[in-house]
């Protein structure tokens, strides 16, 4: 599914996309979701790089854990 692909209609009978119900005033939807998927990646190359240690300093300190 895409971001801009049809959903569903409105009270109006306009066509609604996903885009336009996860819309944030304050943050865009592509770049959040961009930032998300550059810290799984992050997360990941922490896993194959560091010790267990060094990799738990670091996501405890910013906040990386990722599931």
């Amino acid at each position: 599914m895409y971001l801009n692909e049809p959903i569903g209609k409105d009270k109006d009978d306009n066509v609604v996309t996903l885009q336009e119900v996860l819309e944030n005033s304050e943050r865009n939807i592509e770049d959040e979701v961009d930032m998300k998927m550059k810290v799984k990646l992050l997360c990941q190359k922490m896993k194959e790089i560091l010790r267990d240690r060094e990799r738990t300093i670091l996501e405890l300190r910013f906040g990386l854990r990722w599931p």
